[in-house]
């Protein structure tokens, strides 16, 4: 693109200060979990959908895609992710808490279970070795291709399917249609733009009420499956809201655009911030305990970004992206 989207910068910014605090909220199977922070989770759900429509937003077109391109994005993400997988591997040696790891370094480093959240990084570089195949799709049956994706994908997220969660998180079928709706999204972006700029209030409004029924109603006494159906379909609401909101408006501000580069680097970062701090702390049980929430969200925010200015004028930009992803 000749000039940078406001509303993927937004959708990265958004997502990175969800995923923290969806990580300084305690697990639904911890002692003294409050209610609350269950009930905010399907809310908070888009966080990492949203970095996958970003990413398959950025990386869509019909041109081939070389491999020498699919070489340099996956040394983007791989470098930074063995970083600190092996960073994490030191961690747990002096942690307390509850450890992932399996009983092999190799399955860790292979399947992203150094930090639980490093599910991620297994699932968009399966993506991003896919790209070189959605780039073959033509442009007219990019939508037939989403309908069969977000098929799929209704399986596993609304529960028709069942498998363990650690391969569940792993598993592309569950994420590919997040991607490839950002990919036609990008396949299209010029007319979206036209379209969300005659009815960006009308949109807005109707968008807030999906997002706030939905939130709404995953908190009653539903059946599983229609829970799950809500919450699948909060999720783009709350992605929509966000693009819409910010589609076709002016270039980010620096503060956006800064953050929007890191949250790759933050992303695996404040894992350790946040579960370090977490071990020291002592939160109040069975209720929302907000000085916590926000001590351990402001170190796994803070805690990365100082640890990226520390990288940068050690190593220098380049460098620093190179091996830590920002």
């Amino acid at each position: 693109m000749k000039e940078r989207a406001l509303e993927i910068d937004a959708l990265k910014c958004v997502g990175i200060l969800a995923v923290i605090l969806i990580h300084s909220l305690r697990s639904p199977w911890e002692p003294g979990v409050a209610p609350i922070e269950i009930e905010l989770r399907p809310l908070l759900r888009f966080a990492v959908p949203s970095f996958l429509f970003a990413s398959g937003f950025l990386y869509a077109t019909t041109a081939p895609v070389p491999a020498a391109v699919t070489r340099r994005r996956l040394r983007r993400l791989l470098v930074p992710y063995l970083v600190a997988s092996l960073a994490a591997q030191v961690f747990w040696q002096f942690s307390s808490r509850p450890d992932p790891r399996t009983a092999s370094v190799l399955l860790d480093l292979l399947f992203g279970w150094s930090f639980g959240p490093y599910y991620y990084v297994f699932v968009i570089v399966l993506l991003v070795l896919a790209t070189p195949l959605f780039a073959r799709i033509p442009r007219r049956r990019a939508p037939i291709v989403l309908l069969a994706l977000l098929a799929l994908q209704g399986l596993f997220e609304t529960g028709w399917i069942v498998l363990p969660w650690r391969f569940l998180f792993r598993n592309p079928l569950l994420w590919a249609g997040y991607f490839y709706a950002g990919w036609c999204a990008r396949l299209h972006h010029d007319a979206l733009r036209a379209a969300v700029a005659r009815v960006r209030g009308p949109a807005l409004m109707a968008l807030a009420l999906l997002v706030a029924g939905c939130f709404a109603l995953t908190q009653q006494g539903l059946e599983m499956i229609a829970k799950r159906s809500l919450t699948w379909l909060l999720v783009y609401a709350s992605i929509a809201f966000v693009f819409v909101a910010a589609c076709g408006r002016r270039t980010p501000p620096g503060p956006v655009r800064a953050l929007s580069d890191a949250t790759y680097a933050i992303y695996l970062l404040h894992v350790f911030f946040v579960v370090g701090l977490a071990g020291w702390l002592s939160p109040t049980a069975g209720a929302l305990d907000v000085v916590y929430l926000a001590l351990l969200w402001s170190a796994g925010l803070l805690g990365s970004l100082a640890v990226i200015a520390l990288s940068r004028a050690i190593l220098g930009d380049e460098r620093s992206r190179a091996w830590l992803g920002a």
